[in-house]
């Protein structure tokens, strides 16, 4: 189970790794998903995907950082995921790309050189 404390350690790790602000965070007890809106990230202890949640959450953070726009699920939020599980797992595809949305799922399993952002 993800504590907030965890939560936390994740997001100030990949805010330094990627020299960011890091994102408020909102825990609530009874999010069963992760929610981002520009600079906050809501969480919880009963998320299904755990840290992988904080990871994607993130990613909609670092992708708004970079372009500062909503850019959802698209290719510059597809680079900001690859780039946090990256650097967080140290292989990009350690990611749990199964468990994202089809499009995500997609664009996780391709080949390594298709990811390279510039970052």
């Amino acid at each position: 189970m993800l504590t907030k404390t965890d939560a936390m350690k994740i997001l100030a790790d990949l805010s330094a790794a990627f020299h960011v602000p890091p994102p408020r965070l909102q825990w609530a007890v009874r999010a069963k998903n992760g929610r981002w809106w520009p600079n906050l990230i809501q969480l919880g202890p009963r998320l299904w995907r755990g840290q992988d949640a904080v990871l994607h959450e993130f990613a909609h953070h670092l992708a708004w950082c970079r372009v500062h726009y909503d850019c959802n699920h698209q290719k510059d939020f597809q680079l900001a995921l690859w780039d946090v599980a990256s650097t967080f797992y140290g292989d990009g595809f350690r990611y749990a790309w199964s468990t994202e949305y089809r499009s995500l799922r997609r664009f996780g399993h391709r080949k390594p050189t298709a990811h390279a952002s510039g970052a």
